[in-house]
């Protein structure tokens, strides 16, 4: 049986995807430690071949590219739990209400072959949402 990608719903599966990491405002006079936990979810839905899946993004603390690849086996998915440090932190330089985050908070997700990405963000791991990833081809100008 081969698997036909043309069946796919083109909305879902793909080759590039671009999320963002959550944001957060910080809020220079309190010390609370608010936790976020966010998740990727790598759907291959092949029947035989491998994904190679490549995540890359921008690590604020660090201030270089952070690249990692992953092997996604046939119909199977993957979670993938990211660095709750990399949050997109916004802060009030000047204290007048103007927040702006010091970094770029984009992960680009590329695979060998269609794939699905599902993103999952919870604060303080109670309360949240998951929804798919957006295909970069689709609907971003970042090639």
């Amino acid at each position: 049986m081969e698997n036909n990608p043309s069946l796919y719903h083109q909305e879902i599966f793909g080759n590039s995807f671009i999320t963002l990491f959550p944001w957060m405002t910080i809020d220079n006079n309190t010390t609370d430690k608010f936790i976020t936990a966010l998740t990727l979810d790598i759907l291959n839905p092949h029947p035989y071949m491998i994904a190679k899946v490549q995540i890359s993004y921008q690590n604020g603390s660090k201030g270089n590219l952070t690249e990692m690849t992953y092997d996604i086996k046939p119909y199977t998915h993957h979670k993938l739990k990211m660095n709750e440090l990399m949050m997109t932190k916004f802060h009030d330089p000047y204290d007048i209400g103007i927040y702006k985050s010091d970094y770029d908070s984009r992960i680009m997700i590329t695979s060998t072959i269609p794939i699905s990405v599902t993103q999952g963000c919870f604060a303080n791991n109670k309360i949240g949402d998951s929804f798919t990833g957006i295909l970069r081809n689709h609907h971003s100008s970042v090639k």
